[in-house]
């Protein structure tokens, strides 16, 4: 890589092209790159998990391949992660944040080769994580490897970085939109125009190149759902408050862990490959010995299932108990008729159960054991913190918790509501909107997961419910609290200097003094009151200028003791600020006149000073906003 940089700027300098003019280029480029790195990623990870879980080579008896296979990955992924990539450990979110707020962008690009290999081992050899993470950092490093390429400044990488993170989500789902909501909700946390524009050609290129590549399909192939009647949307309500929760919970359990497991200095063989092949044991356990409908391990998805109805979910209610044993459960999905089974691994058999619960085939006592085991399994498999992500495992749980929802509002008013399948939907975008703290991101990214735009009602309360909910007990997101466990933290705000107006923070306890003054006693009132500066006033009060300790030198220098302070500040070019102007302009001025203090006056009719704001006011002011937002 080295090679190809020199050769690319001794190109660069042959031809004599302008970085500001490349980075329109390179924007097509990393679009480009990111749609096709996110394409072949994934399918490599399906050829790994197809060749390892549906080989009949590798079948053996009792299952017993299940627990070889992500025993062996895990503990294979701990060895290369401890002594070859450090830094691909996590689902890859965490460190683009970071990366952005402290180094510009600028990821290694030996992380990007680690994070590859070990997220294609790890996710293929069977363990409870998704691409998509991993996808995103990918494609974002993609973009900081470009910006170094091109030696473009910090700024232009950043933006790289940005739009590549947004195109990677882009292509790993197939929602361009959401992509770009995703990268200001939860990269930069604010609507920036600057880069609203490489973001939305970076996730139109690499969601083209998906779509040429893999075809033009949503992620989920599910019937339509919608609002049955207004009153319905009470158990949405119900819903929204119920994810919130669950989010929370599930918040805790995973910085819990992941704070018990990230201390510094824990980059031994004991703090990495023990924990990570833990998590590969306990996931082959579970997997030889509880069923494929469960842990998704050989899981069967029939395009004939008998659809289970809502006056066929009352049958569960009259048996006395909503939740069958497994065995129960077991023996009748065995025994469906018209089954034309597809088997698929456990990374792709997630979207598939997921179609199967959202198409109401999945026999409803089946929810909440696979709720469970899913919120289990991910959290165990949290403990080595794998090179994997968590954004779809965060998905599936929600489904299986709307899911939950769904049966019990069919139990007790069937002719009413809709099916469980729309409460499953419903509740994939209530967990995102409360996990990660991105509403607007969780209602786009479902419409687009989906193609379900009638059920927007729902959707809109249950997302912004369950954010409230969850942010009410914790207010950062998952990406946030992981970070916070490792002893970075970032605001998880971002403070709008223009609505922020210059009286809250200018301060107010101020003296002027009389223009007439002369410096033999302007020199006194420096020294009395120890200030660096006095705004000037002159016989009506109205401001002439202002006088600070070195316009005093020449005046003294001389010994003209007598002279008026009119006469030092005559020729002094005064910038004005009043107090209900935005602290962004005060800034603004404070750079451009290249001064640390400026007169705040009351209004532009009386131009009377009524405080001073300096830099220091400035960053008090910043700095308390930011301590609590954090």
């Amino acid at each position: 890589m080295t090679i190809l940089k020199r050769l690319t700027i001794n190109y660069l300098d042959k031809i004599k092209v302008n970085p500001d003019y490349a980075m329109p280029v390179v924007i097509v480029i990393t679009g480009l790159f990111c749609g096709f790195a996110a394409v072949s990623f994934k399918s490599i990870i399906h050829i790994l998990e197809s060749f390892l879980f549906l080989n009949k080579s590798f079948i053996l008896p009792h299952n017993l391949q299940y627990l070889i296979i992500p025993l062996t990955s895990a503990f294979g992924v701990g060895l290369i992660v401890w002594k070859i990539y450090p830094e691909s450990k996590g689902g890859g979110i965490p460190q683009i944040k970071a990366a952005l707020f402290y180094q510009y962008g600028i990821i290694p690009s030996k992380d990007l080769v680690g994070k590859f290999i070990t997220a294609v081992l790890c996710i293929g050899g069977g363990l409870a994580v998704c691409p998509e993470g991993p996808t995103i950092f990918i494609c974002a490093a993609i973009g900081a490897w470009l910006g170094k390429i091109f030696s473009f400044k910090q700024m232009q990488i950043k933006n790289l970085v940005i739009s590549g993170a947004a195109g990677g989500l882009a292509a790993a789902f197939n929602t361009p939109i959401s992509g770009i909501m995703f990268a200001f909700e939860e990269l930069i946390g604010n609507l920036s125009t600057k880069i609203v524009g490489a973001s939305i050609v970076s996730c139109v290129l690499a969601s083209t190149l998906q779509r040429l590549l893999t075809g033009n399909n949503p992620s989920l192939n599910v019937p339509k759902h919608n609002l049955v009647q207004p009153f319905e949307l009470f158990y949405y309500i119900i819903l929204g408050v119920f994810c919130g929760i669950v989010s929370y919970l599930l918040i805790k359990t995973l910085l819990g862990i992941s704070k018990k497991f990230s201390k510094p200095g824990g980059a031994g063989f004991k703090k990495m490959v023990l924990p990570m092949t833990a998590s590969g044991l306990i996931v082959g356990i579970c997997a030889m010995y509880l069923p494929s409908e469960i842990t998704g391990f050989g899981y069967l998805q029939k395009s004939k299932h008998k659809k289970i109805t809502a006056p066929n979910v009352n049958v569960y209610a009259s048996s006395g108990s909503i939740v069958k044993p497994i065995e129960i459960i077991q023996t009748k999905i065995n025994s469906l008729e018209n089954q034309s089974p597809e088997i698929f691994g456990p990374a792709s058999s997630m979207y598939k159960q997921l179609e199967d619960l959202m198409s109401n085939r999945m026999d409803p006592g089946l929810i909440l054991y696979i709720f469970l085991f899913k919120f289990f399994i991910v959290s165990i498999c949290f403990i080595g913190r794998p090179p994997g992500g968590i954004f779809l495992p965060v998905i599936f749980i929600g489904a299986m918790a709307g899911g939950l929802i769904g049966v019990g509002v069919n139990i007790t008013t069937p002719m009413i509501t809709g099916d469980v399948g729309a409460y499953a939907l419903v509740g994939m975008g209530a967990i995102i909107a409360g996990v990660m703290k991105t509403p607007i991101t969780a209602i786009l990214i479902i419409f687009e997961m989906t193609n379900n735009y009638d059920i927007i009602l729902p959707l809109m309360l249950a997302c912004m419910i369950s954010y409230s909910v969850s942010r009410y007990f914790y207010k950062h997101s998952i990406y946030d609290g992981i970070l916070r466990n490792q002893g970075i933290f970032l605001s998880s705000e971002s403070l709008d200097l223009k609505s922020v107006r210059v009286s809250d923070v200018m301060n107010s306890h101020v003296k002027t003094i009389p223009h007439n003054l002369s410096v033999s006693d302007a020199l006194l009132n420096f020294n009395f009151f120890n200030f660096y500066s006095f705004p000037v006033v002159d016989d009506n009060g109205k401001i002439a200028g202002i006088l600070k300790r070195y316009m005093l030198k020449e005046k003294i220098k001389k010994e003209d003791w007598f002279a008026p302070i009119k006469d030092v500040i005559a020729d002094q070019e005064l910038p004005f600020i009043y107090e209900t102007d935005s602290l962004d302009r005060a800034i603004k001025l404070l750079g451009s006149f290249e001064t640390n203090v400026l007169p705040v006056l009351n209004n532009p009719a009386e131009k009377k000073p009524v405080g001073i704001i300096s830099h220091n006011n400035v960053i008090k002011f910043y700095s308390k906003k930011s301590q609590e937002m954090q």
